[in-house]
């Protein structure tokens, strides 16, 4: 027996948010990193878990959409214009997507996945065992967080004249904890962006991706890389090269 049917036969929907402007980089959801474009590699891992039983891409532009099809994901609309914008954040183009599915192909799913493009290192274990964490705490939602490696205590923001002020909400730590041993410092992880999982009940009906009963679902890994710049897509490169990372 499987866990969407342990769960109650759960429909589990995977998106995979691709729009083709990006500020840092043109056309980076489809850039070339090892020898494919950037989405195949969440293509190929969320086609790899045992829980997912639809994969889609949202998009608006039409290279995205063959290559997305090309490597076996469902593209069944384009993205309006107006959700394809860099101020447009995740919750309206998730409840497009759902709505769509369910209006247009009588599709309803009771778990959303949002897989970003531009973490193409996460593994179907990753996807898998965070949905199973999710149905394991009955939560709204499942962030994957990382160990830091830099400790928000011992950060300070910058003004123009030099003098540098801690960061908001740090005030009393940071001075003491700048001056205190890493290992006596709380533990801080920072979400990696690998896998969230979310009720799509909430996204459609509550406004809200991810609910009050939230929870972190740890990767145990030294290498989270989420791609953005060059220089990220340069590491990444000689990360496979060198073998460190297999995917």
């Amino acid at each position: 027996m499987n866990l969407v049917q342990m769960y109650d036969n759960k429909v589990i929907v995977a998106i995979v948010p691709a729009r083709a402007g990006s500020k840092d980089i043109k056309g980076k959801n489809i850039k070339y990193l090892s020898g494919y474009p950037l989405i195949y590699y969440t293509i190929r891992t969320a086609l790899r878990s045992k829980y997912i039983d639809k994969l889609i891409v949202s998009t608006d532009n039409q290279v995205t959409k063959q290559i997305s099809e090309k490597y076996g994901a469902e593209v069944p609309f384009m993205r309006p214009e107006n959700l394809a914008g860099d101020e447009v954040l995740d919750l309206p183009v998730f409840q497009h997507a759902l709505n769509y599915l369910e209006e247009k192909t009588n599709f309803k799913s009771h778990v959303t996945l949002n897989l970003r493009p531009t973490n193409p290192f996460r593994t179907p274990e990753d996807i898998d065992s965070a949905i199973k964490f999710f149905f394991e705490k009955k939560a709204d939602s499942v962030k994957t967080l990382s160990k830091a490696t830099q400790h928000p205590f011992r950060m300070w923001t910058l003004k123009k004249n030099g003098k540098i002020l801690p960061l908001k909400g740090t005030k009393d730590r940071v001075v003491s904890g700048s001056d205190s041993r890493r290992q006596d410092l709380p533990i801080i992880y920072w979400q990696n962006e690998y896998v969230d999982v979310c009720k799509s009940e909430n996204i459609i009906k509550n406004n809200d991706m991810f609910g009050s009963n939230r929870y972190g679902y740890v990767i145990d890994r030294d290498i989270a890389i989420d791609l953005n710049t060059e220089e990220d897509f340069k590491i990444a490169e000689i990360l496979l090269e060198k073998g460190i990372i297999k995917l």
